[in-house]
């Protein structure tokens, strides 16, 4: 019934035509479902890609999965909140009090934080705190979660995908999960299985966000060979990461340390936390600041040397 460019039906030129049947292999072919795969070649290799984003300049980069672990009480949770709200506002991570040009460079944009661990009181109360040590509008681009129903699977495709929807609806840029064991989805994280839930957290890094996971270290350090063998689990979990870091306490002031990166090496740092209490002993202002922990040190050798 088509009609031919003339104005008149398309028709056969004889009587006589027929049609061959078509070859098998090839209505194989015709009727296979389309590859999902996308396969690159070196000519995608070489096409221009956009610069590398910092999220936090030289430790977190848009579409990095990473883990940063420690001990219980270590403040690891307190310490991220406090980035994911210098990322939030586009103030520098770990400025000095009176030199607001130091610290690590934030690039602005919306962070979303998933709580599994502390409960709603501690989360609101934390990121209150956090802000108002900022003077931060209630506009600021901070959005969280706590103990949501339901809950997240990593391992489990419409789990990860019904995330991946939040993030891009409404632009996020971080993304920091609390805590690993919470949203592997029952697996052992000594086993193999926990490939799975690696797999799916790798994959939500692909939507462009940083993707931060807060885990546990080993309760024991002896016999390890290195520090990222500190890092609980198996060890598929190290494998699938682009850094991990590792932050350990000595009173009120924290240090990260990288146990395994993937491109540009990561210094080790620390900082103090800082916080005021109101007369209900709940946080009223919060933050952390930088210590030059080798500086003072020295000041404290040459305390010493001078009495």
């Amino acid at each position: 019934p088509s009609i031919h460019p003339s104005g008149k039906p398309y028709q056969w030129l004889d009587g006589l035509t027929t049609i061959e049947p078509l070859p098998a292999i090839v209505a194989d072919i015709l009727l296979r479902e389309p590859d999902p795969w996308q396969v690159f070649t070196l000519k995608d290799a070489f096409s221009p890609r956009e610069p590398l984003m910092w999220i936090v300049e030289g430790l977190v980069s848009a579409g990095s999965l990473s883990i940063w672990y420690g001990a219980p009480g270590t403040l690891k949770s307190m310490f991220l909140s406090d980035m994911a709200v210098s990322v939030a506002a586009g103030y520098r991570w770990l400025s000095k009090p009176e030199n607001t040009l130091t610290g690590f460079v934030a690039q602005p944009g919306a962070v979303m934080w998933l709580d599994f661990d502390n409960g709603q009181r501690r989360t609101h109360e934390r990121f209150a705190a956090l802000a108002r040590a900022r003077a931060l509008p209630d506009s600021t681009p901070v959005y969280y979660v706590s103990m949501p129903t339901p809950m997240l699977a990593s391992g489990d495709t419409e789990s990860m995908r019904a995330l991946a929807a939040r993030i891009i609806d409404r632009d996020v840029r971080l993304v920091i999960i609390d805590n690993l064991l919470a949203i592997s989805g029952g697996m052992d994280e000594n086993s193999a299985d926990m490939q799975a839930p690696m797999a799916g957290l790798r994959w939500l890094a692909e939507t462009g966000a940083a993707v931060i996971v807060i885990h546990h270290q080993r309760k024991t350090q002896a016999g390890k060979a290195r520090m990222g063998e500190t890092l609980r689990g198996h060890g598929c979990i190290e494998a699938s990461l682009d850094s991990a870091i590792l932050i350990t306490r000595d009173d009120q002031t924290v240090t990260a340390t990288a146990t395994k990166v993937r491109g540009v090496s990561i210094p080790p740092f620390s900082a103090k936390f800082i916080f005021e209490n109101d007369s209900a002993h709940e946080l009223q202002t919060a933050r952390f600041w930088p210590v030059d922990l080798e500086a003072e040190e020295a000041e404290e050798e040459s305390g010493l040397e001078e009495a």
